[in-house]
């Protein structure tokens, strides 16, 4: 068997496909994969089946693989539903951060402000609603993170690129 020297051992390619069934589909698997490294191994492919078989025209296949993944790759980019969802979610994102920052320092200002009149006792439950704020918000931001993503990997983004489907 021949050794291809151009990468880092990998693992298991089919670990990779691992993944849940998409709702509704009768038991077929779903599975998003990234254009990227599909693109690379395409490319490996193709230079291994040019180097072992170069009077065949086998390496055309592979190089008609690169292609599609490159298409695939910008139509999901481009998807006019993904692209509102992903950018809604980071206006959202944006709003959560400038709101959290500017309550913290509001608070911060009034409670500092004010720092003559409290007491010991009154500190501790500042603190906590701060630090409620900053940890809630942060599980919001890293939701809407992975909102389109999401959507998209369960087939909820309409024209969001291509779902491969692997026989149950």
């Amino acid at each position: 068997m021949e050794s291809d020297s151009s990468g880092p051992a990998r693992t298991n390619p089919r670990r990779r496909l691992e993944g849940s069934a998409r709702p509704g589909t009768g038991g077929e698997s779903a599975h998003r994969l990234d254009a990227g490294p599909v693109y690379g191994t395409a490319r490996r492919l193709e230079r291994r089946v040019r180097a072992r078989f170069p009077e065949r025209h086998l390496a055309e296949l592979a190089d008609q693989l690169c292609d599609l993944v490159e298409t695939i790759g910008r139509e999901r980019d481009r998807s006019p539903a993904f692209v509102l969802i992903r950018n809604g979610c980071r206006v959202l994102i944006a709003v959560i951060v400038v709101a959290v920052t500017a309550t913290v320092v509001v608070g911060a200002g009034a409670a500092f402000g004010e720092a003559h009149r409290l007491s010991a006792i009154d500190w501790p439950p500042l603190v906590e609603s701060t630090i409620n704020d900053i940890v809630f918000a942060g599980v919001a931001v890293f939701f809407l993170h992975a909102l389109p993503e999401r959507l998209e990997r369960r087939g909820q983004v309409p024209g969001s690129g291509v779902a491969l489907r692997s026989p149950s």
